[in-house]
């Protein structure tokens, strides 16, 4: 498997694996059916108007050596940086280059004990650089996404690609069966399901839609994947598999595409190709929420949010997370924080930064991160003052938890280890822009943050009781997968002691124009 970063071609160096271990897990999890906290209480707690405080953790101190202004306890590394190779822990770096335009990042738990970070980049088909010159060693760069593998350590063994040749991959989602969706924002961008070991190639689920997805959040209780879409007149989608057995993984190349109506009196839309389409489009208010079958999922002629005139609109839909029977996504055009209740099927709003007013600390809103343990809510910064914020579960309260000023760039790719105690995240820098107060050029990059995230193993700040066990089921788009690491594996291991048959490497492809090779 070849990358091409600029103009050079460089081999992944990853040594070939036992055929046995070529496979996606098939295995689903069998969810309990209560949550920890409770639907009651999270019903209270995002009722109350969201205010701004000091937050858990307390103030951010100056920049450390990584250029992170993080709270006491915490401490950061760079992990990865763009055009350049990745540091293995034994010394020796990898023959493959970081990709640029790092986007949506998620993490998959390995039978090891390790894990492995995905992350997605953010390039399109044409990239930006070829319209001022078509000579530009950039022109070669295309979308994808790469991983990072970890041991049960935390210590780097290796990176490589997952997926290539895709078109402006921005966030995705891990799904509880191991595999990664990457999503294509563009017109007519699809989702492609991803290997995180790279040792499978990319399948292509053509029914999910063909639109401008952005991220993906898996409901594996109410047996559904939660779509945003990045368009200032978007929709939420769902997607319903034909095919989902109680204890294992669903069939994604079959099902129906649903929108989402909000209201008993919803806007009319105005299909593209009659008209204009929504000239200024608002976004939906709170209310319940019922789904409408997408009679054309791939969006030709009319484009999906259009086919359905009472579709709800989200102004640019961004990252998308799911726990415990609630589904949050975040909309840039509004800079709002929304909550889907899949039981009680409702629309409420976590967070509106105009109510705050201009000292609202969270604008451009982004990916976004449940963490499994707390509850809390990180949300990403494209814009604002570069910081990844916190909105704790119990009262609301907004506070910054990390900043990285750096120019011309945005955060993203927010996911959590296994174990609740590493945040990883991206500095996009897309655009080969100029620090003006350097004079160097911005890369994109990689980091870890360390420390006491409240209710993990580690001694954290006011740790959160729970009236119940954790319970399994909760995993998010863009952003991480919500087991402890040590369940995580006994199910993976699981899954691999009991001789289940691998998938079919050769049924998996990417879109094509070919109709039957997206059957």
């Amino acid at each position: 498997m070849q990358q091409r970063y600029g103009a050079e071609f460089m081999p992944s160096d990853r040594p070939m694996m036992n055929p046995q271990r070529r496979q996606f897990l098939k295995a689903g999890l069998a969810v309990a059916g209560c949550f920890a906290l409770g639907r009651d209480f999270w019903k209270r707690a995002y009722a109350a108007p969201a205010m701004v405080g000091p937050g858990p953790y307390g103030p951010l101190l100056a920049a450390d050596a990584n250029g992170l202004m993080l709270p006491a306890g915490f401490s950061s590394r760079r992990l990865a940086t763009a055009y350049q190779p990745v540091a293995k822990a034994d010394g020796s770096l990898t023959s493959f280059l970081w990709h640029r335009a790092s986007d949506g990042g998620g993490v998959i738990p390995q039978a090891d004990g390790g894990w492995i970070y995905v992350n997605n980049s953010e390039i399109p088909i044409v990239a930006d650089e070829c319209a001022g010159d078509p000579q530009s060693p950039f022109c070669g760069e295309q979308g994808g996404c790469s991983a990072i593998r970890f041991d049960k350590e935390g210590r780097v063994l290796d990176a490589y690609p997952i997926l290539q040749g895709t078109n402006n991959n921005c966030a995705g989602g891990v799904t509880p069966w191991g595999t990664w969706l990457s999503c294509e924002e563009n017109f007519g961008g699809f989702v492609y399901e991803c290997d995180p070991t790279g040792l499978n190639q990319p399948l292509c689920l053509l029914a999910m839609g063909q639109f401008a997805h952005e991220a993906a959040a898996v409901d594996p209780i109410g047996k559904a994947i939660y779509l945003t879409e990045d368009a200032g007149d978007g929709a939420f989608f769902r997607f319903r598999p034909t095919v989902w057995p109680d204890d294992g993984r669903p069939q994604l190349s079959v099902g129906v595409l649903e929108v989402a109506v909000v209201g008993d009196n919803p806007p009319l839309r105005t299909p593209y190709g009659g008209d204009t389409g929504l000239s200024d489009p608002i976004e939906t208010a709170a209310g319940a929420v019922t789904w409408m079958p997408v009679p054309n999922p791939l969006g030709l002629p009319i484009a999906c949010h259009d086919q359905v005139p009472t579709a709800a609109v989200f102004q640019g839909g961004e990252g998308c997370w799911y726990d415990d029977g609630l589904v949050f996504f975040t909309c840039k055009g509004t800079n709002r924080v929304w909550a889907y209740d899949t039981v009680a099927a409702t629309m409420e709003i976590v967070y509106d930064a105009a109510s705050i007013g201009p000292d609202a600390p969270l604008t451009g809103v982004d990916n976004l991160v449940v963490h499994a343990d707390s509850h809390d809510l990180f949300v990403a910064e494209d814009g604002g003052n570069m910081e990844i914020v916190l909105v704790t579960h119990e009262t609301r309260e907004v506070a910054p938890f990390l900043r990285y000023p750096v120019p011309h760039s945005e955060l993203c790719g927010t996911a959590f280890s296994p174990d609740g105690t590493r945040l990883y995240f991206a500095s996009q820098a897309k655009r080969h822009a100029v620090d003006e107060a350097t004079g160097k050029t911005i890369f994109g990059e990689i980091f870890e943050v360390s420390g006491p995230f409240r209710g993990t193993a580690a001694p954290g700040p006011a740790p959160v009781p729970v009236s119940s066990p954790t319970p399994a089921g909760r995993f998010g788009g863009a952003m991480g997968f919500g087991l402890g690491a040590l369940t995580a594996a006994a199910l993976i291991r699981k899954v691999l002691d009991s001789g289940q048959q691998s998938v079919d490497a050769g049924s998996l492809t990417q879109c094509s124009d070919d109709p039957d090779q997206n059957s």
